[in-house]
Protein backbone atom coordinates (compact mmCIF):
# COMPACT_ATOMS: atom_id res chain seq x y z
CA UNK A 1 0.00 0.00 0.00
CA UNK A 2 0.82 3.44 -0.81
CA UNK A 3 2.18 5.72 1.97
CA UNK A 4 0.91 9.37 2.80
CA UNK A 5 3.02 12.12 1.13
CA UNK A 6 2.81 15.70 0.79
CA UNK A 7 4.96 16.46 -2.20
CA UNK A 8 8.06 14.98 -0.13
CA UNK A 9 10.39 13.03 -2.55
CA UNK A 10 13.88 10.93 -2.32
CA UNK A 11 16.13 14.13 -3.33
CA UNK A 12 14.78 15.89 0.03
CA UNK A 13 17.05 13.54 1.81
CA UNK A 14 20.93 13.27 1.38
CA UNK A 15 22.64 10.57 -0.03
CA UNK A 16 24.75 10.68 3.48
CA UNK A 17 22.40 11.90 6.02
CA UNK A 18 24.11 15.16 6.49
CA UNK A 19 23.08 18.42 6.87
CA UNK A 20 21.93 20.28 3.51
CA UNK A 21 22.26 24.02 2.54
CA UNK A 22 18.43 24.44 2.30
CA UNK A 23 15.53 24.37 4.53
CA UNK A 24 14.59 20.54 3.91
CA UNK A 25 11.28 19.19 3.01
CA UNK A 26 10.73 16.10 4.84
CA UNK A 27 7.05 13.40 4.84
CA UNK A 28 4.32 14.69 7.51
CA UNK A 29 2.26 11.47 7.93
CA UNK A 30 2.01 10.39 11.13
CA UNK A 31 3.38 7.73 13.05
CA UNK A 32 0.71 5.74 13.14
CA UNK A 33 -0.47 5.92 9.95
CA UNK A 34 2.87 4.45 9.47
CA UNK A 35 1.75 1.34 12.08
CA UNK A 36 -1.37 0.84 10.54
CA UNK A 37 0.21 0.10 6.85
CA UNK A 38 1.90 -2.86 8.15
CA UNK A 39 0.89 -6.93 7.50
CA UNK A 40 0.11 -8.89 10.62
CA UNK A 41 2.08 -11.74 11.62
CA UNK A 42 1.90 -14.03 14.29
CA UNK A 43 3.72 -13.84 18.16
CA UNK A 44 7.14 -16.03 18.54
CA UNK A 45 5.15 -18.34 20.82
CA UNK A 46 1.87 -17.87 18.95
CA UNK A 47 -0.11 -21.55 18.67
CA UNK A 48 -0.16 -22.68 15.04
CA UNK A 49 -3.06 -21.27 13.15
CA UNK A 50 -3.45 -19.26 9.44
CA UNK A 51 -1.86 -16.51 10.95
CA UNK A 52 1.42 -18.64 12.05
CA UNK A 53 1.70 -18.60 8.31
CA UNK A 54 4.21 -16.25 6.30
CA UNK A 55 2.49 -14.29 3.73
CA UNK A 56 2.13 -15.37 0.59
CA UNK A 57 3.77 -12.95 -2.60
CA UNK A 58 3.09 -12.91 -6.05
CA UNK A 59 6.28 -15.14 -6.94
CA UNK A 60 6.99 -16.63 -10.17
CA UNK A 61 8.29 -20.43 -10.16
CA UNK A 62 11.97 -20.01 -10.85
CA UNK A 63 12.76 -21.71 -14.05
CA UNK A 64 15.88 -24.24 -13.86
CA UNK A 65 18.25 -25.21 -16.27
CA UNK A 66 16.23 -26.38 -19.28
CA UNK A 67 17.38 -29.71 -20.44
CA UNK A 68 18.24 -29.99 -24.09
CA UNK A 69 15.54 -31.56 -26.83
CA UNK A 70 16.55 -35.15 -27.27
CA UNK A 71 15.71 -35.44 -31.47
CA UNK A 72 14.27 -38.28 -32.51
CA UNK A 73 16.69 -40.54 -34.67
CA UNK A 74 16.80 -39.56 -38.63
CA UNK A 75 15.33 -42.22 -40.73
CA UNK A 76 18.27 -43.71 -42.37
CA UNK A 77 19.26 -42.37 -45.73
CA UNK A 78 18.97 -45.17 -47.50
CA UNK A 79 16.21 -48.06 -46.48
CA UNK A 80 17.14 -51.43 -45.44
CA UNK A 81 16.62 -53.93 -48.47
CA UNK A 82 15.47 -57.26 -47.63
CA UNK A 83 17.73 -60.55 -48.14
CA UNK A 84 17.74 -60.90 -51.89
CA UNK A 85 17.23 -64.52 -53.27
CA UNK A 86 19.90 -66.29 -55.56
CA UNK A 87 19.39 -64.45 -59.57
CA UNK A 88 17.51 -66.83 -61.53
CA UNK A 89 18.84 -69.58 -64.47
CA UNK A 90 18.58 -68.59 -67.36
CA UNK A 91 14.94 -69.59 -69.30
CA UNK A 92 15.11 -72.74 -71.42
CA UNK A 93 14.54 -72.73 -74.96
CA UNK A 94 10.87 -73.29 -75.86
CA UNK A 95 12.03 -75.26 -78.78
CA UNK A 96 13.44 -77.78 -76.46
CA UNK A 97 11.68 -80.77 -75.49
CA UNK A 98 10.19 -81.26 -72.10
CA UNK A 99 11.62 -83.70 -69.59
CA UNK A 100 9.05 -85.52 -69.40
CA UNK A 101 8.40 -85.49 -72.95
CA UNK A 102 9.77 -88.42 -74.88
CA UNK A 103 12.14 -87.75 -78.30
CA UNK A 104 13.19 -89.67 -81.30
CA UNK A 105 16.92 -90.33 -80.81
CA UNK A 106 17.42 -90.28 -84.40
CA UNK A 107 16.40 -86.84 -84.47
CA UNK A 108 18.68 -84.61 -82.07
CA UNK A 109 18.16 -81.23 -81.43
CA UNK A 110 20.25 -78.24 -82.27
CA UNK A 111 22.85 -77.34 -80.04
CA UNK A 112 21.26 -74.26 -78.35
CA UNK A 113 23.78 -71.62 -78.36
CA UNK A 114 25.74 -70.86 -75.12
CA UNK A 115 24.73 -67.75 -73.26
CA UNK A 116 27.25 -65.14 -72.04
CA UNK A 117 28.43 -65.73 -68.34
CA UNK A 118 27.37 -62.33 -66.50
CA UNK A 119 29.48 -60.17 -65.16
CA UNK A 120 30.25 -60.17 -61.10
CA UNK A 121 27.22 -58.85 -59.13
CA UNK A 122 25.22 -58.07 -62.37
CA UNK A 123 22.57 -61.06 -61.86
CA UNK A 124 22.30 -59.29 -57.63
CA UNK A 125 21.89 -55.40 -59.51
CA UNK A 126 19.37 -56.55 -61.86
CA UNK A 127 17.80 -58.51 -58.90
CA UNK A 128 17.66 -55.72 -56.54
CA UNK A 129 16.29 -53.36 -59.25
CA UNK A 130 13.39 -56.11 -59.87
CA UNK A 131 12.79 -56.10 -56.14
CA UNK A 132 13.04 -51.80 -55.98
CA UNK A 133 10.36 -52.16 -58.98
CA UNK A 134 7.92 -54.63 -57.18
CA UNK A 135 8.06 -52.52 -53.95
CA UNK A 136 7.77 -49.54 -55.67
CA UNK A 137 10.88 -47.79 -54.89
CA UNK A 138 13.78 -46.47 -56.30
CA UNK A 139 17.07 -48.17 -55.43
CA UNK A 140 19.27 -46.49 -53.74
CA UNK A 141 21.83 -44.48 -55.84
CA UNK A 142 25.83 -44.45 -55.03
CA UNK A 143 25.88 -41.40 -52.97
CA UNK A 144 23.30 -43.07 -50.51
CA UNK A 145 25.16 -46.22 -50.51
CA UNK A 146 28.25 -44.26 -49.67
CA UNK A 147 26.74 -42.48 -46.62
CA UNK A 148 28.49 -42.93 -43.30
CA UNK A 149 25.67 -44.27 -41.07
CA UNK A 150 23.16 -41.62 -40.48
CA UNK A 151 22.66 -41.66 -36.60
CA UNK A 152 25.71 -39.68 -36.24
CA UNK A 153 25.12 -37.25 -38.31
CA UNK A 154 21.49 -37.31 -35.49
CA UNK A 155 23.75 -36.82 -33.06
CA UNK A 156 25.84 -33.97 -34.47
CA UNK A 157 22.73 -32.01 -35.45
CA UNK A 158 21.65 -32.82 -31.37
CA UNK A 159 24.37 -31.25 -29.87
CA UNK A 160 24.59 -28.08 -32.16
CA UNK A 161 20.77 -27.69 -31.36
CA UNK A 162 21.35 -28.07 -27.59
CA UNK A 163 24.60 -25.45 -27.99
CA UNK A 164 22.36 -23.31 -29.75
CA UNK A 165 19.82 -23.28 -26.94
CA UNK A 166 22.95 -23.05 -23.73
CA UNK A 167 23.76 -19.77 -25.75
CA UNK A 168 20.39 -18.74 -26.05
CA UNK A 169 19.54 -18.99 -22.52
CA UNK A 170 23.08 -17.75 -21.33
CA UNK A 171 22.28 -14.86 -23.59
CA UNK A 172 18.80 -14.61 -21.24
CA UNK A 173 20.32 -14.41 -18.15
CA UNK A 174 22.91 -11.85 -18.63
CA UNK A 175 20.19 -9.67 -19.76
CA UNK A 176 18.34 -9.82 -16.85
CA UNK A 177 21.70 -9.56 -15.01
CA UNK A 178 21.69 -5.79 -17.01
CA UNK A 179 18.32 -4.81 -14.86
CA UNK A 180 19.70 -3.15 -12.15
CA UNK A 181 16.85 -1.48 -9.50
CA UNK A 182 17.23 0.36 -6.23
CA UNK A 183 14.91 0.21 -3.53
CA UNK A 184 15.52 3.26 -1.38
CA UNK A 185 15.04 2.78 2.16
CA UNK A 186 14.56 6.07 4.37
CA UNK A 187 15.06 4.86 8.29
CA UNK A 188 17.41 5.56 11.17
CA UNK A 189 18.35 3.01 14.18
CA UNK A 190 15.61 3.58 16.60
CA UNK A 191 13.17 2.87 13.75
CA UNK A 192 11.34 0.05 14.95
CA UNK A 193 9.21 -0.55 11.76
CA UNK A 194 12.18 -1.13 9.97
CA UNK A 195 13.39 -3.82 12.28
CA UNK A 196 9.91 -4.62 11.49
CA UNK A 197 10.64 -5.05 7.57
CA UNK A 198 13.77 -6.48 7.84
CA UNK A 199 12.45 -10.30 6.87
CA UNK A 200 10.87 -9.00 3.63
CA UNK A 201 13.76 -6.96 2.96
CA UNK A 202 15.98 -9.96 3.32
CA UNK A 203 13.22 -11.39 1.08
CA UNK A 204 13.70 -8.94 -1.76
CA UNK A 205 17.59 -9.44 -1.51
CA UNK A 206 17.81 -13.25 -1.52
CA UNK A 207 15.15 -13.36 -4.59
CA UNK A 208 15.86 -10.27 -6.68
CA UNK A 209 19.16 -9.59 -5.28
CA UNK A 210 20.54 -10.29 -8.96
CA UNK A 211 18.61 -7.23 -10.31
CA UNK A 212 17.79 -5.48 -7.25
CA UNK A 213 20.19 -3.09 -4.78
CA UNK A 214 18.68 -2.11 -1.20
CA UNK A 215 19.80 1.67 -0.42
CA UNK A 216 19.94 2.82 3.09
CA UNK A 217 18.80 6.39 3.45
CA UNK A 218 19.36 8.41 6.93
CA UNK A 219 16.56 10.48 8.02
CA UNK A 220 17.32 13.67 9.66
CA UNK A 221 17.30 13.69 13.38
CA UNK A 222 14.01 12.43 15.28
CA UNK A 223 13.42 13.49 19.19
CA UNK A 224 11.81 11.46 22.12
CA UNK A 225 9.00 13.04 24.36
CA UNK A 226 6.99 10.44 25.43
CA UNK A 227 9.20 7.31 26.32
CA UNK A 228 5.84 5.53 27.30
CA UNK A 229 4.34 6.34 24.20
CA UNK A 230 7.67 4.93 22.58
CA UNK A 231 7.65 1.48 24.51
CA UNK A 232 3.62 0.80 23.54
CA UNK A 233 4.71 1.79 19.89
CA UNK A 234 7.51 -0.69 19.83
CA UNK A 235 5.31 -3.18 21.19
CA UNK A 236 2.23 -3.34 18.86
CA UNK A 237 4.83 -3.13 16.12
CA UNK A 238 6.48 -6.73 17.23
CA UNK A 239 2.62 -8.28 18.23
CA UNK A 240 1.64 -7.02 14.83
CA UNK A 241 4.32 -8.04 12.45
CA UNK A 242 6.62 -10.72 14.42
CA UNK A 243 10.07 -9.53 15.15
CA UNK A 244 11.45 -9.20 18.51
CA UNK A 245 11.70 -6.36 21.08
CA UNK A 246 12.58 -5.47 24.50
CA UNK A 247 10.67 -2.06 25.69
CA UNK A 248 12.23 -1.90 29.13
CA UNK A 249 14.83 0.63 27.72
CA UNK A 250 12.50 2.89 27.41
CA UNK A 251 11.64 2.57 31.24
CA UNK A 252 15.60 2.58 32.38
CA UNK A 253 17.03 4.91 30.24
CA UNK A 254 14.77 6.42 27.33
CA UNK A 255 17.01 7.74 24.54
CA UNK A 256 15.85 11.68 23.86
CA UNK A 257 16.96 11.61 20.26
CA UNK A 258 18.38 9.52 17.59
CA UNK A 259 21.56 12.27 16.99
CA UNK A 260 23.97 10.15 19.03
CA UNK A 261 23.06 7.03 16.78
CA UNK A 262 22.90 8.50 13.48
CA UNK A 263 26.40 10.81 13.90
CA UNK A 264 27.93 6.96 14.26
CA UNK A 265 26.10 5.43 12.03
CA UNK A 266 27.44 8.36 9.09
CA UNK A 267 31.24 7.67 10.38
CA UNK A 268 30.88 4.18 9.75
CA UNK A 269 29.54 4.41 5.91
CA UNK A 270 33.24 6.26 5.56
CA UNK A 271 34.62 2.57 6.52
CA UNK A 272 32.27 0.99 3.75
CA UNK A 273 29.10 0.12 2.79
CA UNK A 274 29.13 -3.49 3.72
CA UNK A 275 30.99 -2.83 7.52
CA UNK A 276 27.90 -0.12 7.60
CA UNK A 277 25.07 -2.26 6.86
CA UNK A 278 26.86 -4.96 9.57
CA UNK A 279 26.85 -2.29 11.83
CA UNK A 280 23.27 -0.54 11.38
CA UNK A 281 21.99 -4.65 11.94
CA UNK A 282 24.01 -4.64 14.97
CA UNK A 283 22.62 -1.46 16.44
CA UNK A 284 19.01 -2.40 15.71
CA UNK A 285 19.63 -6.23 17.55
CA UNK A 286 21.18 -4.25 20.29
CA UNK A 287 18.42 -1.44 20.70
CA UNK A 288 15.33 -3.37 19.94
CA UNK A 289 16.00 -6.78 21.58
CA UNK A 290 18.71 -6.21 24.15
CA UNK A 291 17.47 -2.67 25.76
CA UNK A 292 20.57 -0.70 25.11
CA UNK A 293 20.49 2.62 24.72
CA UNK A 294 22.17 3.85 21.19
CA UNK A 295 22.11 7.21 23.03
CA UNK A 296 24.92 6.10 24.64
CA UNK A 297 28.38 7.16 23.50
CA UNK A 298 30.29 4.35 24.51
CA UNK A 299 27.71 1.59 23.86
CA UNK A 300 27.79 2.31 20.23
CA UNK A 301 31.56 2.67 20.34
CA UNK A 302 31.51 -1.07 22.10
CA UNK A 303 29.32 -1.92 19.61
CA UNK A 304 31.26 -0.60 15.98
CA UNK A 305 34.16 -2.43 17.59
CA UNK A 306 32.22 -5.69 17.98
CA UNK A 307 31.92 -5.64 14.32
CA UNK A 308 35.12 -4.68 13.44
CA UNK A 309 35.33 -0.79 12.58
CA UNK A 310 38.11 1.27 13.49
CA UNK A 311 36.91 2.96 16.62
CA UNK A 312 39.88 5.64 16.48
CA UNK A 313 38.53 6.63 13.45
CA UNK A 314 34.80 6.48 14.85
CA UNK A 315 35.54 9.17 17.54
CA UNK A 316 37.33 11.20 15.35
CA UNK A 317 34.85 11.61 12.64
CA UNK A 318 32.06 11.34 15.33
CA UNK A 319 33.27 14.53 16.78
CA UNK A 320 33.61 16.47 13.53
CA UNK A 321 30.29 15.00 12.07
CA UNK A 322 26.50 16.58 12.48
CA UNK A 323 23.60 14.53 11.56
CA UNK A 324 20.71 16.20 9.25
CA UNK A 325 18.19 18.15 11.45
CA UNK A 326 14.59 19.02 10.47
CA UNK A 327 12.28 21.44 12.10
CA UNK A 328 9.95 19.35 10.82
CA UNK A 329 9.31 15.53 12.53
CA UNK A 330 10.44 12.80 9.51
CA UNK A 331 8.47 9.63 9.51
CA UNK A 332 10.18 6.35 9.29
CA UNK A 333 10.04 3.93 7.37
CA UNK A 334 9.48 4.96 3.85
CA UNK A 335 10.41 2.52 0.50
CA UNK A 336 11.15 3.90 -3.40
CA UNK A 337 11.58 1.94 -5.90
CA UNK A 338 11.99 3.62 -9.45
CA UNK A 339 10.50 0.88 -12.13
CA UNK A 340 11.36 1.42 -15.83
CA UNK A 341 8.68 4.02 -17.09
CA UNK A 342 6.67 4.36 -13.93
CA UNK A 343 7.79 7.67 -11.40
CA UNK A 344 8.36 5.47 -8.37
CA UNK A 345 6.88 3.13 -6.02
CA UNK A 346 6.06 4.85 -2.52
CA UNK A 347 5.35 2.24 0.55
CA UNK A 348 5.59 2.51 4.02
CA UNK A 349 6.31 -1.53 4.03
CA UNK A 350 8.18 -3.29 1.22
CA UNK A 351 5.72 -6.41 0.41
CA UNK A 352 3.48 -6.51 -2.41
CA UNK A 353 3.85 -3.47 -4.25
CA UNK A 354 7.47 -4.23 -4.68
CA UNK A 355 7.17 -7.68 -5.62
CA UNK A 356 4.78 -6.90 -7.73
CA UNK A 357 6.53 -4.07 -9.81
CA UNK A 358 9.69 -6.27 -10.04
CA UNK A 359 8.01 -8.96 -11.60
CA UNK A 360 6.35 -6.60 -14.35
CA UNK A 361 10.03 -5.06 -15.04
CA UNK A 362 10.44 -8.42 -16.31
CA UNK A 363 13.05 -9.73 -13.14
CA UNK A 364 12.70 -13.45 -12.29
CA UNK A 365 12.80 -14.20 -8.92
CA UNK A 366 15.37 -17.00 -7.78
CA UNK A 367 15.19 -19.90 -5.36
CA UNK A 368 16.70 -19.21 -1.91
CA UNK A 369 20.04 -20.80 -1.57
CA UNK A 370 20.10 -23.39 0.93
CA UNK A 371 19.00 -22.48 4.45
CA UNK A 372 22.41 -23.22 6.52
CA UNK A 373 23.89 -20.99 3.93
CA UNK A 374 21.47 -18.31 4.46
CA UNK A 375 21.81 -18.43 7.89
CA UNK A 376 25.78 -18.45 7.96
CA UNK A 377 25.11 -14.66 5.27
CA UNK A 378 22.46 -13.24 7.43
CA UNK A 379 23.22 -14.54 10.93
CA UNK A 380 21.71 -14.05 13.46
CA UNK A 381 18.37 -14.08 12.24
CA UNK A 382 14.88 -15.02 13.59
CA UNK A 383 12.63 -17.73 13.21
CA UNK A 384 10.25 -15.29 11.73
CA UNK A 385 12.58 -14.16 9.20
CA UNK A 386 13.12 -17.92 7.87
CA UNK A 387 9.71 -18.21 7.24
CA UNK A 388 9.06 -14.89 5.29
CA UNK A 389 12.44 -15.54 3.05
CA UNK A 390 11.80 -19.36 2.67
CA UNK A 391 7.67 -19.56 2.92
CA UNK A 392 7.77 -22.30 5.59
CA UNK A 393 5.31 -22.02 8.08
CA UNK A 394 6.84 -21.84 12.06
CA UNK A 395 6.38 -25.44 12.32
CA UNK A 396 8.50 -26.42 9.75
CA UNK A 397 10.74 -23.57 10.06
CA UNK A 398 12.14 -24.32 13.27
CA UNK A 399 12.38 -28.12 12.53
CA UNK A 400 14.32 -27.39 9.32
CA UNK A 401 16.66 -24.98 11.74
CA UNK A 402 16.82 -27.60 14.81
CA UNK A 403 17.99 -30.15 12.34
CA UNK A 404 20.89 -27.74 11.44
CA UNK A 405 21.50 -27.24 15.04
CA UNK A 406 21.73 -30.72 15.74
CA UNK A 407 24.53 -31.22 13.16
CA UNK A 408 26.64 -28.27 14.80
CA UNK A 409 26.10 -26.34 11.71
CA UNK A 410 24.45 -23.42 13.32
CA UNK A 411 23.67 -22.29 16.80
CA UNK A 412 20.53 -20.50 18.70
CA UNK A 413 20.25 -17.85 21.14
CA UNK A 414 17.13 -16.66 22.95
CA UNK A 415 16.63 -12.39 22.85
CA UNK A 416 13.65 -10.50 23.90
CA UNK A 417 11.54 -14.15 23.94
CA UNK A 418 13.07 -15.23 20.32
CA UNK A 419 15.43 -17.80 18.88
CA UNK A 420 18.06 -15.96 16.89
CA UNK A 421 19.97 -18.06 14.25
CA UNK A 422 23.63 -17.74 13.59
CA UNK A 423 26.46 -19.66 11.93
CA UNK A 424 28.47 -21.95 14.98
Amino acid sequence: MTGNYTGSTPDDYDDDGREPDDADQVVTSTDQQIIEAFPEAPDEKGSEDESSKPPVFPIVPTSGAEAAAAAGAAAGAGAALGSLSPPDSPEADPDSPDEDTPTDEAEAPEPHPPEEEPEDGEHEDDSREEADEEDGEEPPSQDQTDTPDSSEDSSQDDRAESESQDEDRDHEQDEEQDLEFTLQHFTDPLCVESWQAEPILKRLEVRYGHALEIERQLVPVREFDAPEAMADRWAAASEKYGMPVDTQVWATSPPESTAPANTAYLAATEQGDEIAETYLQRLWRAGFTEAIDLSDRGALLSLAEEVGLNTHRMVERMDELAPRQSDDPATTPQFRLDVLDVPGVWTSYPGEEIEAALLGAGVTPRLPPALSDFVAEYGPVTTWEVMIVYEYDRETATEELSKLEQRGEIKSDEMAGAHFWERK
